[in-house]
């Protein structure tokens, strides 16, 4: 099972400060024992971020034909959609997604399980919409 990097470091000093948020486009800066600070992407974060989630989204439309098609067409993907891939594709075994932390610090624990939450939320929402399908 390929891993995907869902979330890619930043580095001050040789030391990892935050991470930037691969699916959400966005750069958090660990706070010890409290939730990460939201900060602007910028500069060599902003490329290398852009760089790896084109390789994550390369990943996911190996098995999605439509987001394939988008990658093609330079069109950026919904948000909701890389999501939903993300989760269809872990679920389906395709895929192993790469989050970062340590538990010794708490840093990225508190991301780690906001991923964990917001994957049983969708997984909830897929079934139910099965369920009134008829699936």
């Amino acid at each position: 099972m390929p891993l995907v990097l869902r979330q890619i470091p930043i580095w001050s000093n040789e030391i990892i400060i935050g991470f930037v948020d691969l699916a959400l486009e966005r750069a958090h800066i660990y706070k010890e024992h409290a939730a990460s600070e939201v900060v602007p992407l910028d500069g060599e974060n902003a490329d290398r971020g852009k760089e790896a989630r084109f390789t994550m989204l390369e990943t996911l439309a190996d098995h999605d034909d439509e987001l394939m098609e988008q990658l093609l067409d330079d069109i950026p993907p919904p948000r909701d959609k890389v999501f939903d891939d993300l989760s269809k594709e872990l679920r389906d075994g395709v895929i192993c997604p790469v989050l970062i932390g340590s538990a010794t610090r708490t840093n990225g624990v508190l991301r780690l399980l906001k991923a964990l939450r917001q994957r049983r939320a969708r997984r909830r929402r897929h079934r139910k919409a099965a369920e009134a399908e008829g699936r």
